[in-house]
């Protein structure tokens, strides 16, 4: 009879603490997903710069090896995307729709330009023509990798800290100073809504496109014609012809190629600039080759720069690529002076994707200059 009773008791101890345990478990999961939305919230609020843009939506999606990401969507428009495991934003806008807007079920992201959902056997690119089968997904876990050891280099601890344990932020800043810089004419980018779009896998020529049109409009030099007149919408040099009619045509059509990185596109630019009588220096640098001074100081001296990224794949249809021109940038730096962290403006070659904030996770990089 003790014995039972002894036993019922131990049973009925061991249920109350293993209940009590799940218990104290659920709250604090609780209380970390009200932290991270109400911080979410006011990140957005923090982006948007407006009262009358609202959070719609907060999404989950992950990478191709499981890491988390939120993604934040605005009303009527703007967007950001978190990195969970870091705290970081990894892009922005406050202009643009999400590239998540109206989609639901399993979302995918590979980093800025790399969005995707799922449809049967198949993940579809939100944005442009691009699709993969869902036996590829493992082939492009390297680059999440990759993404996820570059956003761990600049993990924003007092971010985590707040989300994990709950403490306040005011609590732990330190004071940090940061710096800004864009080309001398930025609304050319912010305004270009014609910018020589074409169908197909061609990013990084119409990247290139974009990058002579600014310097034809801006940085002739004397008797120096880099573009010809054809090319643009008007007269005014505000738009660019797309399609059949594009310099990007033209530019493919030197030396075609689907999925360019920063070397084609090198090589592609020095064709043109031979059959213009003309020359430049060209920069054409991989990771690790080149600091985030070398970015920021081309657009300190008003040069935009082609940008590019990839989904490694060591399947045999290579790797995917995707191209971007970035025209701005804000570098921050801890209290020792130190540059930890730099967000590139960019446009993205793709309609209302003009001024998109990026975090400095980007693969090669391409840009000319006078001589």
């Amino acid at each position: 009879m003790y014995k039972k009773i002894l036993i019922s008791v131990v049973l009925f101890v061991m249920t109350c603490l293993f209940t009590g345990t799940v218990f104290a478990s659920d709250i604090a999961s609780n209380d970390i997903e009200l932290r991270t939305n109400t911080l979410l919230i006011e990140l957005f609020d923090d982006i948007s710069n407006s009262t009358s843009k609202k959070v719609s939506n907060i999404k989950t999606a992950f990478d191709f090896d499981g890491n988390e990401y939120k993604v934040v969507e605005g009303s009527p428009y703007g967007y950001l995307i978190f990195s969970v495991n870091t705290g970081v934003v990894v892009e922005y806008s406050s202009n643009s729709i999400s590239p998540f807007y109206k989609l639901k079920g399993e979302l995918y992201y590979g980093g800025p330009t790399f969005y995707y959902t799922q449809m049967d056997n198949y993940i579809n690119h939100t944005i442009i023509q691009e699709h993969h089968h869902i036996n590829q997904l493992d082939n492009f876990k390297i680059s999440s990798r990759v993404l996820n050891d570059a956003l761990y280099q600049m993990k924003d601890t007092v971010i985590l800290d707040y989300i994990n344990k709950g403490i306040k932020r005011s609590d732990q800043i330190m004071d940090k100073s940061s710096s800004t810089g864009t080309v001398e004419n930025p609304e050319f980018y912010e305004n270009l809504d014609s910018f020589g779009g074409m169908s197909g896998d061609v990013c990084g020529f119409i990247g290139l496109n974009m990058l002579i049109a600014y310097h034809d409009k801006y940085k002739n030099e004397s008797g120096e014609d880099i573009m010809d007149d054809i090319y643009w919408t008007d007269t005014t040099k505000t738009g660019l012809n797309s399609g059949n009619d594009s310099l990007s045509k033209y530019l493919y059509d030197l030396d075609p190629k689907d999925g360019t990185t920063s070397v084609h596109i090198h090589n592609v630019m020095q064709q043109y600039s031979s059959e213009q009588n003309l020359s430049y220096n060209h920069t054409s640098r991989y990771k690790p080759f080149y600091t985030i001074a070398t970015v920021t100081n081309a657009i300190d001296r008003n040069t935009p720069v082609e940008v590019f990224g990839s989904l490694d794949s060591p399947s045999s249809k290579g790797d995917v690529n995707h191209a971007v021109v970035v025209y701005g940038y804000k570098t921050y730096k801890n209290f020792l002076g130190i540059v930890y962290k730099t967000d590139y403006t960019a446009h993205f070659g793709w309609s209302g994707y003009n001024s998109v904030v990026i975090t400095g996770i980007i693969g090669s990089i391409y840009f000319f200059e006078n001589e």
